[in-house]
């Protein structure tokens, strides 16, 4: 009895030091695992905060420019020098808040380049984005986040930059008065017009955008419009010959749609204008270039060849550039959903089609 005991007590001893060494090999494989598991998790959160580090340098200047709201943020808006910088802070940004861009120094480089496209554009740029933020700076019809990034007066810049470059369609190089006394009321009145579309519409939880500038402009040319002796400056469209489609037209199109959000026909205005957005964000700078390629591809199916100049000029261009930047990554975190969300919106809901049926 005592020797069968014996056995099973060695037996079960043998059992249990095998079973040790078993656990001892899980233990040590687990560990060489999770040492494995580990260095690659610190290795994707060292290059996740680098990423990171990266990303807030760049926004630091190029982006948001975070830096100045910083130090803003701090500083009272009253009349003294850092009320003064508070508005040049936001009449700037409002510039570049036409093509998403919420920077002032990048701003101030898009308002170089109208300038310098055109005079006079440049100037009405600067005339009404200053009496526009003036006025929502008296009135504070906004709430205070779109104030500080420029969204709510930038509809007064836009108006004042546009205005300069197509009325002379209207009344030639004359009528100087009447056009800056358009430019002046026009810019006061997108403030109350954005307040308005903005109670209305942020109920919806959806933004404004250049509406107010449509209906100014709309009211400023249907009050402007020239009287039946002066006529309109009709170009010689049905005059023009058929001829085949300049691709390299096309390209220069696509490349001009920039400058035209901001009426400006100038390749050089155009250039600064899409390195100022892709210091912003190359991101959106891709985006919206694709939007404007495929604003100016898809007309030359239903465009007649007598009217291919007005997609050589980018004037298909520059609506597809924001209906894709918008609907991509400007009011959507982009993915892959949100790039055939923008893509739709470019070609059919909004843009191409939309423009396309209030020509004909």
């Amino acid at each position: 009895m005592s020797k069968h005991n014996t056995a099973y007590e060695g037996d079960a001893n043998d059992v249990a030091v095998n079973k040790e060494y078993v656990l001892s090999l899980k233990v040590n494989k687990s560990s060489d695992d999770n040492t494995e598991a580990g260095i690659e998790n610190m290795m994707i959160d060292e290059k996740e905060e680098s990423g990171d580090k990266l990303q807030v340098l760049w926004n630091k200047y190029l982006g948001d420019c975070a830096s100045v709201t910083l130090i803003l943020k701090k500083k009272p808006l009253n009349l003294s020098w850092w009320g003064l910088a508070h508005f040049i802070n936001i009449f700037l940004r409002s510039v570049g808040q036409t093509v998403f861009v919420n920077n002032p120094v990048l701003s101030f480089l898009i308002l170089v380049a109208i300038a310098f496209s055109r005079v006079e554009s440049g100037l009405g740029c600067a005339v009404g984005g200053v009496l526009a933020t003036l006025t929502e700076l008296c009135l504070r019809l906004h709430p205070w986040s779109l104030v500080e990034s420029g969204v709510a007066p930038f509809n007064g810049a836009l108006v004042g930059c546009v205005l300069p470059s197509l009325y002379p369609l209207l009344h030639g190089t004359g009528h100087a008065a009447g056009l800056w006394l358009a430019v002046c009321l026009g810019s006061v009145a997108t403030i109350f017009c954005a307040a308005g579309c903005n109670n209305i519409l942020d109920k919806f939880n959806l933004p404004f955008m250049t509406l107010p500038f449509n209906i100014i402009s709309i009211c400023t040319f249907l009050t402007l419009l020239p009287s039946q002796d002066e006529g309109l400056d009709s170009s010689s469209e049905a005059l023009t010959s058929p001829s085949p489609i300049s691709w390299a037209g096309v390209v220069e199109g696509i490349l001009l749609s920039m400058g035209q959000v901001y009426a400006v026909n100038n390749m050089l205005g155009s250039c600064l204008m899409m390195l100022a957005v892709g210091l912003y964000s190359p991101r959106l700078l891709c985006l919206a270039m694709i939007g404007a390629t495929m604003g100016c591809l898809v007309p030359l199916i239903f465009l007649p060849p007598t009217l291919h100049h007005q997609i050589y000029q980018g004037l298909w261009g520059y609506n597809p550039l924001l209906s894709m930047a918008a609907a991509s990554c400007v009011f959507t975190q982009w993915s892959w959903p949100s790039l055939l969300a923008g893509t739709v919106n470019t070609l059919s809901l909004s843009t191409v089609l939309i423009q396309q049926a209030l020509a004909s």
